[in-house]
């Protein structure tokens, strides 16, 4: 498992490293929804899914298998509320991402 960080802003991009392949992660708050939005490119910065809406409970990537992303999950989890919406703020204080490979995802 691995913990993806997040910073305390409404929009960043950030440089991961999930099973030895290096990602970008994009983090957009969006205030008309309220609600935090991720977009994913690899290391040349090509756009590989964008919009991908961050909510707790779900594998948030899993609609996306068929493109060239992680095979395993990223999950959102926040202290003492495990389903729905990350308040604005909430990223990276009291709600986390984490990656998880398949192997470690069937074993759950």
């Amino acid at each position: 498992m691995v913990i993806i960080p997040n910073l305390p802003f409404s929009s960043y991009t950030e440089q991961v490293s999930i099973e030895n392949v290096v990602y970008i992660l994009r983090f957009n708050w969006n205030y008309r929804q309220q609600s935090w939005h991720l977009d994913i490119f690899n290391k040349d910065h090509v756009l590989l899914v964008c919009g991908i809406r961050i909510v707790k409970g779900i594998n948030i990537i899993r609609p996306y298998r068929y493109l060239p992303i992680p095979l395993g999950e990223i999950l959102v989890g926040e202290d003492g509320n495990p389903y729905g919406e990350i308040a604005d703020g909430a990223l990276g204080e009291t709600a986390f991402l984490y990656y998880v490979t398949e192997e470690e995802s069937a074993t759950i």
